[in-house]
């Protein structure tokens, strides 16, 4: 019969935490061969490459949606030399002509006044899409270092000389306070 269990005089609560993982969790098992593999994983991707070229352009049209709720303002600056040859005139011995220059600066401001709210919800809606975008890159980034993990564990290759990396975790692991 298996000894008696003595139960705490009081109850702690465990918390939860923010339910985020840690962008490099990994490294909680202490295994720099684990370190190197996601590292390399990671770098050469492609699909992660794809995910952050997403990021990069959803955070550019963010820029440009917002850029709509400034004033505009465009210069231009112009030369022209024309010369004009007056074919046909009686006026002694050369052919007549003229030349004239023409120079202009011209300036001019817009601005739309956002009376409705279509700008801001533009710029409010590439927003959201460049924090749904950050938010794919991560969720891929976690997602290639646990396959990394699990196809790069010794367990995964049926070897039993190296202790899988949640068991050196467990066995390094500080005892949990309150539990047993």
């Amino acid at each position: 019969m298996p000894p008696p269990i003595e139960a705490p005089a009081a109850w702690t609560e465990a918390h939860a935490g923010d339910g985020r993982l840690a962008p490099d969790w990994w490294t909680a098992f202490r295994d720099p061969r684990l370190d190197t593999l996601v590292a390399r994983a990671l770098a050469r991707n492609h699909d992660l490459e794809a995910a952050a070229a997403r990021l990069a352009a959803a955070i550019a049209q963010g820029r440009i949606a917002g850029a709509e709720l400034w004033p505009t303002l465009d210069a231009s600056l112009g030369a022209d030399r024309q010369r004009r040859v007056f074919v046909g005139f009686p006026f002694g011995a050369g052919v007549p002509s003229i030349t004239f220059n023409q120079f202009g600066v011209s300036l001019a401001t817009s601005w739309e006044l956002d009376l409705w709210g279509r700008v801001r919800a533009g710029r409010n809606a590439a927003q959201a899409s460049a924090e749904a975008a950050a938010a794919d890159y991560a969720a891929a980034a976690l997602s290639i270092a646990g396959q990394t993990c699990k196809a790069g564990s010794p367990r995964s290759k049926r070897s039993s000389r190296w202790p899988s990396p949640t068991a050196r975790w467990r066995a390094t692991k500080p005892p949990s306070p309150g539990c047993g």
